[in-house]
Formats: structure tokens, C-alpha cells, sequence
């Protein structure tokens, strides 16, 4: 885990509103920040959580991918514990949506060992939470590209024909 991800899941699990926003309100400019700083305000992990979704969404997919892929990370490591203390009001495919953000952000840098390592981890928990959920057959298909782009030719054959042949959702 990297001091950063440490630091914005400290600061959105325990920090102030005004720390949280302060936080958001350093990510470089996007249209979606100012409703990720009102959603970082609130009392409820959830819609902190939500917030880091919005910031996701903002940031893993080539803009600030560093910055991404440790606030999708965070983000699901308090999903996952909103999801874990009993509460169904935060639904999988939200916090697979964080799961996919944080893969590919970690590929777009290169970070392609990392990036396998996360996958397989979350591909084994989302089928465990919600097989389901649309987002996990798009963590399998990641997984066997990752595998392709690693040279690893014969798990990435196995693992996009899993992918392939999972029951559909």
C-alpha cells in the first residue's frame, strides 16, 4: 500500500468534512470534484465512499492514474467494511466499479504485476460477494489481458476462456 493510499483511507474513514474536502479539492480539475467534495463531507462512510466512485471514475482512466488508482483502492477497502458491518444500502457492483477503476489505472502505468496481483485478489472477492455482479466478468477479462501482457500466453488462454465460459450473470 503506498503512503498516499494510506493517508486519503485515514482521511476518509476518520479525517474531518473539512479534511476530506481539502483532499478532494487537491485532485487536479475535473467537472465531477465539486460533487466527489460534497459527497466527502458527509457522516456517512457511505457517501464518502460514493464520493471516492466519482473520483474514480475522474481519475483511472488516463488523467491522474497514480492518484486514482490509490483513491479506488482506498475506496474499496472502506466499501468492503461498509459491506462487512451489516449494511445493504452500498450495492457490489458499486464497489466492483472501484475494483476495475484501481486495475486499470495500475495497467495505463505500467504497474502490470501490481495490477495482477490486485485483480486476482478482488476477482476471488467479488465472486464471493455477488458472482452476479456484471463487473466481475470485466475483472476476468482484465486478468487474462494482464496475463497476455505479462508473456504468461497459456494462463491467459485458460483465463479468458473462464471468462468466456462463466454462467452469465
Amino acid at each position: 500500500m503506498t503512503r498516499n493510499r494510506e493517508r486519503i483511507e485515514a482521511l476518509f474513514r476518520n479525517g474531518t468534512a473539512d479534511e476530506r474536502a481539502a483532499v478532494v479539492h487537491s485532485c487536479p480539475p475535473h467537472p465531477f470534484r465539486e460533487a466527489a467534495a460534497t459527497l466527502s463531507q458527509s457522516d456517512d462512510v457511505l457517501h464518502r465512499v460514493m464520493a471516492m466512485g466519482i473520483l474514480t471514475t475522474a481519475y483511472c482512466y488516463g488523467r491522474a492514474c497514480e492518484l486514482g488508482a490509490d483513491i479506488a483502492l482506498a475506496g474499496h477497502t472502506l466499501g468492503a467494511e461498509v459491506l462487512g458491518s451489516g449494511r445493504h444500502d452500498l450495492q457490489p457492483e458499486t464497489l466492483s466499479l472501484l475494483a476495475v477503476g484501481a486495475v486499470n489505472a495500475l495497467r495505463q502505468l505500467g504497474r502490470k504485476d501490481e495490477a495482477l496481483g490486485v485483480c486476482d485478489r478482488l476477482v476471488r472477492y467479488h465472486e464471493e460477494l455477488d458472482a452476479a455482479d456484471l463487473n466481475v466478468h470485466s475483472l476476468r477479462m482484465a486478468r487474462a489481458e494482464l496475463l497476455l501482457e505479462l508473456g504468461r500466453i497459456r494462463e491467459a488462454e485458460a483465463a479468458r476462456e473462464a471468462a468466456l465460459t462463466a454462467p452469465p450473470p
